[in-house]
């Protein structure tokens, strides 16, 4: 026990300490926000995959394998050409130039600045603050469990113990302390999940590749957990897919690497960003597809909830040493992903509503300063008060998740792709969005959530592209005449 605290301890003194170096690199709200926006690309990768995976989805992994077999990889896979690929390729540096050309460097002050629209501005900066706490939540929650595996204490210490450390780092050094931590963060992550894949491939109850497959096809409805496109499953994998992939090419916290990102680096980060997400989220989510095995041949019970299905496989073939390496890199994920979602929180309120409500709110960069440091640990308090509640950590992510990506990406891709300023496309498809999930989850439930927010999101885009064409035949005719 010992041993397992020490290491433990030491790892977070070095986010710690990190933190406090990093303070020396604030000089304004923008370097807080952005560590100066000449971020390399091995760091700007690994800020990016650290920020998009967590415990969260770890935890997915085990789940959605449990559920939907191995056509689950199709989730990591589509994650590392959409969110890792696609997104470094054709929004990163039109992101980039933007947040650049305008002097702004949060989602909302590009989409106001670009459109002139001060709705727009708080109407985003509002379900991002509103939305961003429920998931920060689910953070917790999706490490609270390996935590009482290693203790066998209660949880609540671990999301003390969790915020404390991320609020101090965070608050100190900002996006430079998150940044740098990233590196470190990352390569654990990469380390731990390579080492896994071998582990798990090589314990009696899988027997390496085919014999798993072979065992796998033989549980009851193995016909379905072995089909490359999930069989009957199909439609959840589908929805799944748009959701995490789709839905986090318009996720603030993930967008703000952007504009952090040296211009010259972006090509070099879309490689090591797939790369990277192929083998940490393909790889992940392609084991936990052979997770029936362990239940329906006895050797494990399954769990109060599948959210514990990967945690209670990991603490089966798993030494106690490794473990505990397990739980820093989910520690290391969440704690990422958790200063991003801070980060991306604090400026939601300190800089794009605040300054709209309050029109004489004009502080120096030392005082914005401060305030952002406030709030940003008043997220995380609040993130944590809300993680005791018990909820099911894909239902949260899901709603949370679908509604930020649902309101922004019709005026993010708007803003990105077409030259025209029209504000209405934007303005429409994001209301849209907001109102398409309210109902649907309203209606449905949370079980559903995924699914209503993956058609929210794909009719949301198709509506954007609609009225930006249509205004664009409009504007053109008016020219003409």
């Amino acid at each position: 026990m010992i041993v397992k605290i020490s290491v433990i301890l030491i790892y977070l003194l070095c986010m710690i300490v990190n933190g406090v170096i990093s303070r020396k690199k604030i000089v304004d709200a923008d370097s807080y926000y952005t560590g100066g926006r000449n971020v390399g690309a091995i760091t700007s990768a690994s800020a990016y995959l650290t920020t998009f995976f967590s415990a969260v989805m770890f935890s997915l992994c085990g789940s959605l394998g449990f559920e939907m077999g191995i056509s689950v990889m199709w989730i990591g896979i589509m994650n590392a050409f959409i969110t890792g690929l696609f997104a470094w390729t054709f929004l990163a540096g039109r992101t980039r130039q933007l947040s650049e050309d305008l002097g702004v460097y949060t989602l909302p002050q590009i989409v106001e600045a670009r459109l002139n629209s001060r709705f727009l501005r708080m109407f985003t900066a509002f379900v991002i603050l509103a939305f961003l706490i429920p998931y920060s939540a689910s953070v917790y929650q999706g490490i609270s469990f390996i935590f009482l595996r290693l203790f066998d204490i209660p949880f609540e210490y671990c999301i003390i113990a969790l915020a404390v450390v991320t609020a101090l780092y965070v608050a100190l050094g900002g996006n430079s302390a998150m940044m740098s931590n990233s590196v470190i963060q990352g390569g654990l992550i990469l380390v731990c999940v390579l080492i896994y894949y071998i582990v798990f491939f090589k314990n009696e109850a899988i027997g390496g590749f085919k014999v798993g497959l072979q065992t796998l096809v033989s549980l009851e409805g193995g016909r379905d957990l072995v089909a490359l496109f999930g069989g009957k499953n199909f439609l959840k994998v589908f929805a799944t897919v748009i959701l995490t992939s789709v839905g986090g090419c318009a996720t603030p916290q993930l967008i703000s690497k952007f504009v952090s990102v040296e211009k010259t680096q972006i090509k070099a980060t879309s490689i090591i960003a797939t790369v990277g997400c192929l083998l940490i989220a393909g790889g992940m989510y392609f084991v936990g597809g052979f997770s029936q095995i362990f239940f329906q041949k006895g050797y494990l019970t399954l769990p109060d909830t599948t959210d514990k299905v990967m945690g209670t496989i990991m603490y089966f073939i798993t030494n106690d040493f490794f473990f505990t390496l397990i739980f820093i890199m989910l520690l290391a994920a969440s704690m990422s992903t958790l200063a991003a979602l801070v980060l991306t929180g604090a400026s939601a309120l300190t800089e794009d509503l605040l300054p709209v409500i309050f029109k004489k709110y004009k502080l120096s960069d030392n005082k914005k300063i401060i305030l952002a440091r406030i709030f940003s640990s008043l997220f995380i308090v609040l993130s944590a008060i809300m993680s005791i509640i018990p909820n099911s950590i894909i239902s949260l992510m899901s709603i949370s998740w679908g509604m930020i990506a649902s309101v922004c990406i019709g005026p993010y891709w708007y803003c990105v792709f077409s030259k025209h300023t029209n504000k209405i496309p934007a303005v429409i498809s994001s209301i849209y969005g907001f109102i398409f999930m309210s109902i649907g989850v309203g209606i449905y439930g949370m079980p559903s959530a995924s699914i209503i927010a993956s058609i929210s999101i794909l009719t949301t885009i198709m509506i954007m592209f609609v009225l930006a064409f249509i205004c664009d035949r409009v504007e053109a005719n008016k020219k003409v005449q």
